[in-house]
């Protein structure tokens, strides 16, 4: 006799609701959100550091 088991309506990738997650995908959603904010502070330094120096004047890039 065959057992028959009920098989999940399929997920869309970009639809992946909480409960869908795996332990391994929630890690390399912390880290990532992790690394953005990492990013997203660095470049705000360097954006403050690079509003402190004069400008060269030499139509480079902005």
């Amino acid at each position: 006799m065959v057992e028959e088991r009920q098989i999940p309506d399929p997920v869309s990738d970009n639809q992946t609701s909480v409960g869908n997650t795996t332990p391994v995908e929630n890690d390399v959603l912390k880290q990532l959100a992790e690394l953005k904010e990492r990013f997203d502070n660095e470049y705000s330094n360097f954006e403050a550091q690079k509003a402190s120096f004069p400008s060269r004047g030499g139509g480079g890039r902005p």
